[in-house]
Protein backbone atom coordinates (compact mmCIF):
# COMPACT_ATOMS: atom_id res chain seq x y z
CA UNK A 1 0.00 0.00 0.00
CA UNK A 2 2.95 2.32 0.61
CA UNK A 3 3.83 2.23 -3.09
CA UNK A 4 0.33 3.47 -4.02
CA UNK A 5 0.53 6.31 -1.49
CA UNK A 6 3.91 7.37 -2.87
CA UNK A 7 2.58 7.31 -6.42
CA UNK A 8 -0.44 9.39 -5.35
CA UNK A 9 1.81 11.88 -3.54
CA UNK A 10 4.05 12.20 -6.60
CA UNK A 11 0.99 12.66 -8.81
CA UNK A 12 -0.44 15.31 -6.48
CA UNK A 13 2.93 17.08 -6.27
CA UNK A 14 3.19 17.14 -10.08
CA UNK A 15 -0.33 18.54 -10.37
CA UNK A 16 0.39 21.20 -7.74
CA UNK A 17 3.56 22.16 -9.62
CA UNK A 18 1.64 22.36 -12.92
CA UNK A 19 -1.01 24.59 -11.33
CA UNK A 20 1.68 26.81 -9.77
CA UNK A 21 3.44 27.21 -13.13
CA UNK A 22 0.17 28.02 -14.88
CA UNK A 23 -0.72 30.55 -12.17
CA UNK A 24 2.69 32.19 -12.54
CA UNK A 25 2.33 32.30 -16.34
CA UNK A 26 -1.14 33.83 -16.01
CA UNK A 27 0.31 36.55 -13.78
CA UNK A 28 3.05 37.23 -16.31
CA UNK A 29 0.47 37.41 -19.11
CA UNK A 30 -1.61 39.84 -17.07
CA UNK A 31 1.45 42.05 -16.61
CA UNK A 32 2.20 41.90 -20.35
CA UNK A 33 -1.41 42.81 -21.15
CA UNK A 34 -1.25 45.83 -18.84
CA UNK A 35 2.05 46.93 -20.43
CA UNK A 36 0.54 46.61 -23.90
CA UNK A 37 -2.57 48.53 -22.87
CA UNK A 38 -0.35 51.36 -21.60
CA UNK A 39 1.62 51.36 -24.87
CA UNK A 40 -1.61 51.43 -26.90
CA UNK A 41 -2.88 54.38 -24.86
CA UNK A 42 0.40 56.22 -25.43
CA UNK A 43 0.34 55.50 -29.18
CA UNK A 44 -3.27 56.68 -29.43
CA UNK A 45 -2.32 59.93 -27.70
CA UNK A 46 0.58 60.37 -30.13
CA UNK A 47 -1.66 59.73 -33.13
CA UNK A 48 -4.26 62.17 -31.78
CA UNK A 49 -1.59 64.85 -31.36
CA UNK A 50 -0.26 64.26 -34.88
CA UNK A 51 -3.79 64.34 -36.27
CA UNK A 52 -4.46 67.62 -34.47
CA UNK A 53 -1.35 69.07 -36.13
CA UNK A 54 -2.43 67.80 -39.56
CA UNK A 55 0.02 64.91 -39.66
CA UNK A 56 -0.76 62.08 -42.03
CA UNK A 57 1.12 58.89 -42.83
CA UNK A 58 0.88 56.89 -46.03
CA UNK A 59 2.12 53.35 -45.37
CA UNK A 60 3.45 51.22 -48.19
CA UNK A 61 5.60 48.15 -48.88
CA UNK A 62 9.21 48.92 -49.85
CA UNK A 63 11.41 46.02 -50.84
CA UNK A 64 9.09 43.64 -49.00
CA UNK A 65 9.14 45.72 -45.80
CA UNK A 66 6.56 48.05 -44.30
CA UNK A 67 7.65 51.67 -44.78
CA UNK A 68 6.50 55.26 -45.12
CA UNK A 69 7.98 58.41 -46.56
CA UNK A 70 8.61 61.26 -44.17
CA UNK A 71 9.43 64.86 -44.98
CA UNK A 72 9.15 68.38 -43.69
CA UNK A 73 6.92 69.40 -46.60
CA UNK A 74 3.90 67.36 -45.54
CA UNK A 75 0.71 68.94 -46.79
CA UNK A 76 2.34 70.53 -49.83
CA UNK A 77 1.83 69.05 -53.29
CA UNK A 78 2.83 65.44 -52.97
CA UNK A 79 5.76 64.16 -54.98
CA UNK A 80 5.58 60.66 -56.46
CA UNK A 81 6.15 58.06 -53.76
CA UNK A 82 9.12 55.79 -54.37
CA UNK A 83 8.18 52.12 -54.09
CA UNK A 84 11.71 51.07 -53.14
CA UNK A 85 14.13 53.18 -51.15
CA UNK A 86 17.04 51.80 -53.22
CA UNK A 87 15.72 53.46 -56.42
CA UNK A 88 17.60 56.72 -55.89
Amino acid sequence: MTGCRTAVRISVAREEHRVNVQTQQAGEFDAQIETLKAQIAQERATVAELDKRGGRVCWNICGGRLCFEAGSNQGYPVLPFRMDHRQR
